[in-house]
């Protein structure tokens, strides 16, 4: 999800003044305890793009796999998740090498920390998306990525145990590199054929679910409200039930079972918590930080267009191409009103 740096304020009579609370950057908070943004940490938040276009590619896939769709829509948006993933990792990287300690720095950075596992997130979900065509080449790349991602996950969770980390600062991006990488890691390695990794992985994100979903959770219900800017990351609590329903499906074959249906009903009741947030997504104004919609969507297509399968209700099919009808048309939206966007603020700056 794309976010930029927010102010963090703690309704808690007893909380830590501004002045004095630290940061996971080392840094002094502005007014209000605002984190300093360290220098093109911001950038990483742009890779909820590529994560959209490569989870609506999922929805694609899932279809294909069910119902006979045609093959091109999935390879168009992979494609596309594929180039601008690694457009931006050049830039990144390349930016990141000028300086020693801007990793580190990014990684730590109480914000925009979570966002540095957008990298190997993508890139295990790009990767087992092309092991039918790349076959131990993209399986490598799958263990690579998810090697990648275990060593970042624990050196976030190390530097948070160690209270580098004000509860203040939590958003719901702290979902991603324990919780939803853990699942995509799962889904990604039983897609890679190693089944008992899989649910090795589906177990840490059970574990991380549990603890950070506490800790995110306290912070959103007792912590200050979110600034407008972001709150479209909210929408992020739907992503943890819908991969781990894609995930747990793929472990027990397609079929739906107990835990299945579990999973089911924890997604649904995240989204009717998204029909209660209508009426304050409704008066935001557009900005790039929407792109955090498009992940929790097409995750949620996926899971109920596989669960749809997997129960054989009547109607199954045609539900499945109305729900990928759907979140294709909505991060269609997204896309156009980012381009639309951009074009007016380049007219703006010529004035």
């Amino acid at each position: 999800m794309t976010t930029p740096t927010y102010e963090a304020t703690d309704r808690s009579a007893g909380s830590t003044p501004p002045a004095t609370r630290r940061t996971a950057t080392g840094g002094v908070p502005t007014a209000g305890g605002e984190p300093p943004t360290v220098g093109g940490s911001a950038l990483l938040g742009v890779f909820a793009i590529p994560l959209g276009l490569a989870g609506l590619g999922g929805v694609w896939q899932a279809l294909r796999t069910i119902a006979s769709a045609p093959a091109w829509p999935a390879e168009v948006l992979f494609a596309a998740s594929t180039a601008i993933w690694l457009a931006l990792t050049v830039v990144y990287v390349g930016r990141g090498v000028r300086r020693a300690g801007t990793f580190t720095a990014h990684r730590q950075h109480a914000v925009h920390g979570p966002f540095a596992a957008y990298l190997p997130v993508i890139g295990i979900l790009l990767s087992a998306h092309y092991i039918p065509y790349l076959h131990d080449v993209a399986r490598g790349a799958v263990l690579v990525f998810v090697l990648a991602l275990g060593v970042l996950a624990a050196q976030l969770v190390a530097h948070w145990l160690l209270g580098n980390l004000p509860v203040q600062t939590f958003h719901p991006g702290y979902f991603l590199p324990t919780v939803a990488g853990a699942f995509i890691a799962s889904i990604g390695l039983h897609a890679s054929g190693w089944h008992q990794a899989a649910v090795s992985a589906f177990g840490v994100g059970i574990l991380f679910w549990l603890i950070i979903g506490t800790l995110v959770f306290g912070r959103l219900f007792t912590g200050a409200p979110l600034p407008d800017a972001v709150k479209p990351s909210l929408a992020v609590l739907v992503s943890p039930p819908a991969v781990a329903g894609i995930a747990w499906l793929a472990i027990a074959g397609g079929r739906m079972d107990s835990v299945g249906y579990l999973l089911l009903g924890i997604l649904l009741m995240m989204l009717l918590v998204q029909v209660m947030f209508l009426p304050d997504y409704r008066v935001l104004s557009f900005n790039p930080n929407f792109w955090a919609f498009t992940f929790p969507v097409a995750a949620s297509s996926n899971f109920a267009i596989r669960w749809l399968t997997s129960a054989e209700l009547p109607g199954g099919h045609t539900w499945s191409w109305a729900l990928a009808a759907l979140a294709t048309a909505f991060v269609g939206a997204i896309a156009a009103a980012t381009v639309l966007t951009s074009y007016r603020q380049q007219i703006a700056r010529r004035r």
